[in-house]
């Protein structure tokens, strides 16, 4: 059997080499920065490779195991503070590049453990005011049936929706709205919550 050459040896070397500090780079971006918010906007994407710096199952470790699942770091506003997980997810359920499977499975674990009627740091509404803001009628849905609570009111000063309770919100944004998706979507929303008014 041959005996590598010199040349082999050093080329071996070579590759090692950048093997290991591509993982030592891609542990140090992963780790110091990026924030717990951003391995869950990772993850959860419909493309197969993120960044050549992130992996889909290294960043869903990250945010499933480290702090707690209900709190984390804003990635738009670097805010640091509680309740931000939830508030993500249900804006996420209207993007269309997010795997959607991959954030009903979240949003649904975030229902079990999160505050329910909490606000998130910066923001006026409740988990449930933003969903009927901006998600599917089956998050409203599913908030419901966890208990959130359609009387908490707006609390956005200045603005005409300050005060409304939920339905209020809801019907609102439907007399507003002129598209028959919209209207059709916050007319169904409106039948979900007036039960529980």
């Amino acid at each position: 059997m041959r005996k590598p050459t010199s040349l082999g040896k050093w080329l071996a070397l070579i590759g090692v080499s950048l093997v290991v500090g591509y993982a030592a780079v891609v542990v140090v971006v992963n780790v110091f920065f990026t924030t717990r918010l951003m391995h869950l906007q990772i993850y959860s994407t419909n493309k197969s490779q993120p960044s050549l710096w992130h992996f889909k199952p290294l960043s869903a470790a990250f945010f499933r195991h480290t702090g707690n699942f209900c709190d984390g770091e804003s990635s738009e506003e670097v805010v640091r503070g509680k309740n931000w997980t939830l508030h993500v997810l249900i804006q996420m359920l209207s993007e269309p590049e997010k795997d959607l499977g991959v954030v009903w499975k979240d949003f649904d674990e975030a229902v079990k453990r999160c505050p329910i009627d909490a606000v998130a740091p910066g923001q006026p509404l409740t988990h449930l005011q933003t969903a009927i803001l901006m998600a599917p009628a089956e998050a409203v849905r599913r908030l419901l049936a966890a208990g959130a609570r359609t009387e908490v009111r707006v609390n956005s000063p200045g603005k005409k929706i300050h005060g409304l309770d939920a339905v209020g919100l809801a019907t609102t944004l439907r007399d507003r709205t002129s598209g028959p998706e919209s209207r059709s979507r916050y007319t169904e929303i409106i039948a979900l919550l007036q039960p529980v008014r």
